[in-house]
């Protein structure tokens, strides 16, 4: 079964969106600019060395900090699909092949080992 964008953000918004979490979040990126984030606004969570950073729908903010002690700290509940990227399954536009497509754009390669596992995960 097939389903354009348009109606798949339709049905996103309509059905996703009331259960979302709407408490706000504040984080310091790495130049100290503090940011108000809305949890269900983070498409994926990616480690780079000591940092972090958090790609959002519309921006991407880079923190201190291992991503494990990050997502504990923002008690964010991530599926991890790579040693370096943690996903929010409800941002996941489409699985192409071995590359995740995240709905803000962003792809991700899904190593040979974890595909069935992710695969089980996302569609059951």
């Amino acid at each position: 079964m097939s389903v354009s964008k348009q109606a798949y953000l339709y049905l996103k918004a309509v059905l996703i969106a009331p259960n979302a979490k709407t408490k706000a979040v504040t984080v310091r990126d790495v130049d100290g600019t503090s940011w108000r984030i809305k949890p269900d606004e983070i498409v994926c969570v990616e480690a780079r060395k000591q940092r972090t950073v958090l790609h959002c729908e519309k921006t991407d903010v880079t923190v201190h900090g291992c991503m494990g002690n990050v997502l504990e700290q923002l008690g964010l509940d991530m599926m991890y699909v790579h040693r370096s990227f943690a996903i929010s399954p409800r941002h996941v536009a489409s699985l192409e092949k071995r590359d995740l497509v995240m709905d803000n754009g962003l792809v991700i390669e899904i190593p040979t080992k974890r595909l069935s596992q992710v695969k089980k995960e996302l569609f059951g």
